[in-house]
């Protein structure tokens, strides 16, 4: 479940890292159809790791429930919302200062 987890919160990071400056929401979560298609795949793959005898014999994983899944994806929530309330103090702080400053 570790591994997993490791795995769900850095695909929340990289919606972060689209950019520094605009928050997701103003970007659009689906503005970069290659990103979307990564997610995808890189939660296919984990699947495959997860789900697949050999896989996890080799990677020492165990198949995960659904609601573990569910758990996961809201126990990484936090990362992205970090980022993006990051993104929102810095507007902020960029609208309070003085043109030249």
């Amino acid at each position: 479940m570790a591994f997993t987890g490791l795995i769900i919160f850095e695909l929340y990071n990289v919606l972060n890292f689209r950019s520094f400056r605009f928050p997701l929401y103003r970007i659009g979560i689906f503005s970069n159809p290659a990103l979307i298609l990564a997610i995808l795949g890189s939660l296919a793959l984990q699947a495959v790791v997860v789900y697949v005898p050999v896989f996890n014999a080799f990677l020492g994983t165990a198949p995960l429930a659904l609601a573990d899944w569910g758990f996961l994806a809201l126990l990484g929530l936090p990362v992205l919302l970090a980022g993006e309330g990051y993104k929102a103090i810095a507007i902020r702080v960029q609208k309070g200062r003085a043109p030249g400053i």
